[in-house]
Order: C-alpha cells, then structure tokens, then sequence
C-alpha cells in the first residue's frame, strides 16, 4: 500500500498543518524505507554478460506485464543492466534488484545474511532476500552454470512472471504506518470547512464529519478522510481559467494529470496520471447534467495509475463554471489496501453537492 504525499501550507485564516513519515535511506539501517520507483528492475552482471542480457531483454520482455488475477495492477517493467566494477557501482537504493552470478559473483551480493532469505519457488536457481539494504526492498541472486544465450532462452520468461509477482507484491503492501496524520481541529465539522470554502472561493459543497483539508493554495485544495490503516477518500478541487472541450478526452486527461502531477506524488516519487490501458481506459461523456443546486455540470469518470506501480483506484471529476467564468474540477478519488471499502456514491454525492455564493 502507498499513500500521496503532500506539503503543509498556509490556508485562510488558520494553519492547517501535516505530517508525513519519511526516511532517508542507510545502507547500514534496514530500518530505512527505499524510496525508488517500484517498477525499475536493476540487473547486474558481468562484463561479458552484459550484451546479451540488454539485446535478449530489448527483444523479449513483455510492454505490459499484468497479473492474471488482477489486471489493474499492470505497469511495464524497467530494466537497467549493468556490469559493474566494484561494490559503489551496485545501486543499494533500489527496490529490486537481480545478479546474475555467471561464473563469478557480483558486487556484494556474496555477503547478504542469510537471514534476510525468504521463500521463493522457483525452478532457475534463484534466491531470493528481502530487506537486505533497506525496507521495502527484494533482492534476487540467480546462479547461473551454463552458457547465458541458452539460460535466457530457457528462463527469462519465467524470471519476468516471477519479477512481475515481486513488484505487485510490494507495490500493493509497502510499508505499515505510510499514512499521513494531521491535527485539525475537530471541535467544528463539515459545516466550518463548507463555510471556509464558501468564504475564499466562492463555493460549497457537502463535506461530512469526518473529512479534514490537508493542503490547500489559490488553485487547489485537498479534503480527505482516513480511515486508520486502510487508505482514504479524498476530494481534490482545481480551479483554473482555461476553458475545456468536453467532447476531446485527450483535454480532459491532460487537464487532470496537470494537477496531479504538480501536487500529488507516491513514496517512489513517481507520478499520478490518468490510467489509459485494458479495461480502466477513462470514459467519454459529452453530456450536461444538472445538479440539485441548479449547477450545470460535466463529468470525468476513470481511474488514475501510480505511474511505475501497479497501483491503481477510482476517481470521478466534475467540471462547474463560477461566476468569473473560471472551472472548478470537483474531484473524487480512492487509494488504499485491498480491503479498503471506497463509497464511490458517498464520493458522488459530495462532488455533485456544488453550489455558488449566493
């Protein structure tokens, strides 16, 4: 699991303020969260290995590896192949990491304790570790004792399938206690955020009890509802000048990655976009609605990838006009475990609550 990280900022006549844990990595401390992007597969080899390696996986490994089971998660693999000449060379920041020890051993990877072994079935020779330089990381040493061509040949789909299994995993489970906490005040409810909203922007909408603004500026603001460990429901509204053709996807997709980009981003510090691929490609609606406050509006429906992971979760946006002629995009978006229970109707309901100063 991975939760957006976000800035305290200054908003209106109080400070809302937040944390969120953070680490920086020691090699020497496996106490220490990697904070590389999940999907990035670094290889390391020997010099004489190094070629072919690189032109067997340019040629064969999969654009868009998924899993059966749960093809949400489907991100392509990125792999890095190095032969490197000493132990500085061997990157210990990455999340995963793959040594093909072919008649010599690489780097460092002959010292990692064995107690930093986990199961792992496989039928290429391959052990595999966690942990070893930080948490969140998994760590493959593959003993290879034949010819490299024919190991390849024979074995790297099934290392791709197991690799592939290895980044959902961490991908979906992370680090416990990523969440971000904050320390608003909860004497007054919905109707104060309503009020505060209404007061410097110009519009309200329906925000229950147990939602709290964490971040917000003159084009942006970010309420959201923890839920202790499991994830959380979020509002996101972006208020811009630009005016928006509802009939071409391609300006919707840009116009919201365009805010998450600049505002939301995961542990890997990888980006949050719009998902375009198999079965949650974004659905076009050129339709006008109106809402119960007689406000027109358009509507965006999708949902958004962790870019280089295999997260993924829904979102609903909403596009009103205020009375300067400006668009306000009412957002609602998802991010939490597999058990997390997003009400995507209660997020409904809230972003299609927007009424204007009267």
């Amino acid at each position: 699991m991975n939760i957006f990280k976000y800035s305290t900022l200054s908003i209106f006549a109080f400070i809302v303020s937040s944390c969120f844990i953070s680490c920086t990595q020691n090699q020497d401390n496996t106490n220490n969260f990697i904070q590389a992007k999940s999907a990035n597969i670094s290889v390391y080899t020997t010099e004489n290995d190094e070629s072919a390696i690189t032109s067997f996986i340019d040629q064969h490994a999969s654009k868009d590896t998924h899993l059966p089971v749960d093809d949400r998660y489907e991100s392509s693999l990125n792999y890095v192949v190095t032969a490197p000449k000493s132990n500085e060379e061997v990157n210990q920041n990455e999340r995963i990491l793959v040594f093909f020890n072919h008649d010599e051993t690489i780097g460092n990877s002959g010292r990692i304790p064995s107690k930093n072994e986990v199961s792992f079935k496989n039928d290429f020779n391959g052990k595999l570790y966690e942990n070893v330089w930080g948490n969140g990381q998994k760590v493959l040493i593959i003993d290879i004792d034949q010819e490299i061509d024919a190991w390849l040949q024979q074995n790297f789909a099934k290392l791709e399938k197991a690799l592939i299994q290895i980044n959902h995993d961490l991908g979906l489970n992370g680090v416990e206690g990523y969440f971000p906490k904050t320390n608003i005040s909860q004497r007054k409810y919905s109707d104060s955020l309503e009020n505060l909203l209404m007061t410097n922007y110009g519009f309200g909408i329906d925000i229950p009890n147990n939602f709290r603004i964490v971040q917000a500026d003159s084009q942006f603001v970010w309420i959201t509802n923890i839920q202790k460990d499991n994830g959380f429901e979020s509002i996101m509204i972006n208020i811009f000048n630009n005016q928006i053709d509802y009939s071409k996807l391609d300006e919707l997709i840009e116009n919201r990655n365009l805010f998450t980009h600049q505002y939301l981003h995961n542990d890997e510090g990888t980006q949050i976009s719009v998902s375009e691929s198999g079965a949650y490609n974004p659905k076009l609606d050129i339709n006008t609605y109106t809402n119960a406050n007689k406000q027109s509006y358009h509507q965006f429906l999708g949902w958004y990838t962790e870019m280089g992971t295999y997260r993924r979760g829904p979102f609903g946006r909403y596009y009103y006009q205020n009375k300067s002629n400006q668009t306000i995009a009412v957002d609602w978006f998802c991010n939490g475990q597999t058990n997390f229970n997003c009400s995507a109707s209660k997020l409904t309901s809230i972003a299609t609550s927007f009424r204007l100063k009267q």
